[in-house]
């Protein structure tokens, strides 16, 4: 849901340099704890990496072969697809292992010739011979992909913020100033519900000014800010738009003192 409240009898001015940087450092502020959050995650799945065997087993003193599959054929009594697997053990001894299709932790079917990691140990109770298809790989694979997902993301937002800010800076030190025009108070509100309902406001301050190089209008608008719009919008004075001096789509509008005026500034 979005509203408009188009403000008039404005003053429209630059703030000193010093308020724009100001806004600058509270617009990477907002956008730190999802940079964080998203790292953090990255940092966790990756810390699980080392822990999966553990997770998929339980047993201990295990030793880890590589088994290679010497015959593929079907359950006669369910038609499931078995697999036997041939590996060496430390002492030289070779064993043979039968497992449902189930166990095959890799791509695609069993096929003959294909290997895969086994681990075997000692009953501690009987001290007889056990083994089976080693199953942490997967999980392995799962919590890697994630972080390398999630780490990819913190990368993207970490290169948009630091641009964004360097163009802003880039602005104020060397970009056009332009008078806007049709200043309004853009505000919407995104309703969450999941098993409680969360209300999330937001608002953010749109112009137009007339750019000579396309010979039209040109619609702008600040970051979106956190929080219900301005109410107090008398004797206001709003931001000119600060434009790339060589490509018109970059530009960046402030939101200036109407920050200060958010309901949450009077209470």
């Amino acid at each position: 849901m979005a509203q408009e409240v188009v403000l008039t009898d404005v003053t429209v001015a630059l703030p000193e340099d010093s308020a724009l940087r100001t806004e600058i450092a509270r617009q990477v502020r907002f956008r730190a704890p999802g940079f964080w959050l998203i790292t953090i995650f990255a940092l966790f799945f990756f810390g699980l990496m080392p822990f999966t065997f553990p997770m998929m087993h339980y047993q201990e003193n295990t030793t880890t072969v590589t088994a290679t599959i010497v015959d593929v054929g079907r359950d006669p009594e369910n038609g499931e697809i078995l697999m036997t697997s041939e590996f060496s053990d430390a002492d030289g001894g070779v064993h043979r292992d039968t497992q449902t299709s189930g166990y095959h932790y890799a791509r695609g079917e069993p096929e003959v010739g294909q290997h895969l990691k086994y681990i075997y140990w000692r009953n501690k109770l009987s001290g007889e011979f056990e083994s089976t298809p080693r199953a942490d790989g997967l999980l392995k694979c799962l919590f890697g992909s994630a972080g390398a997902v999630l780490a990819l993301f913190a990368i993207g937002v970490g290169i948009y913020v630091s641009r964004h800010r360097r163009l802003r800076l880039r602005l104020i030190k060397s970009g056009r100033r332009e008078r806007g025009a049709r200043y309004a108070i853009e505000a919407k509100t995104t309703v969450i519900t999941i098993k409680t309902t969360v209300i999330i406001h937001q608002w953010r301050l749109t112009a137009r000014y007339f750019e000579d190089s396309l010979t039209a209008f040109k619609d702008c608008h600040s970051d979106w800010q956190p929080g219900l719009p301005p109410e107090r919008i008398d004797d206001l004075t709003v931001p000119m738009i600060l434009v790339d001096t060589t490509d018109p789509r970059h530009y960046w509008l402030p939101v200036g003192e109407l920050y200060d005026r958010r309901p949450a500034a009077t209470s």
